[in-house]
C-alpha cells in the first residue's frame, strides 16, 4: 500500500532538513567557541599608571584648595566642597 503524498514530502524535508541542521547547529559553535573568554585585562603597568595619574591629580586639586584658603581667597573655593 502506497504512502500518501504529504506523508513522503514530510519524510524528504525531514530527512534533508535535520542533517543540515545539526550540520550548521556544529559549525556556528566551531565558529563562535573562540569568543568566549577573550577579555583584555589591563597590565599591572597600565592599572599602576593610571592610579599614580589620579591620584597626582587629585594631590594638585588639594594642593590648589589649601593654596587659595592660606591666602584668604576662600570664595574661589566651591561652596560645599570637601576640602
Amino acid at each position: 500500500m502506497p504512502k500518501p503524498v504529504p506523508v513522503i514530502v514530510t519524510i524528504i524535508i525531514f530527512l534533508v532538513l535535520h542533517p543540515m541542521a545539526l550540520v550548521g547547529g556544529g559549525a556556528s559553535h566551531l565558529r563562535n567557541r573562540n569568543r568566549e573568554g577573550q577579555i583584555r585585562l589591563p597590565t599591572d603597568e597600565e592599572d599602576d599608571a593610571d592610579r599614580l595619574e589620579r591620584e597626582a591629580e587629585i594631590e594638585a586639586e588639594v594642593q590648589a584648595r589649601i593654596r587659595a584658603r592660606t591666602q584668604g581667597n576662600a570664595s574661589n573655593v566651591p561652596e560645599g566642597s570637601l576640602v
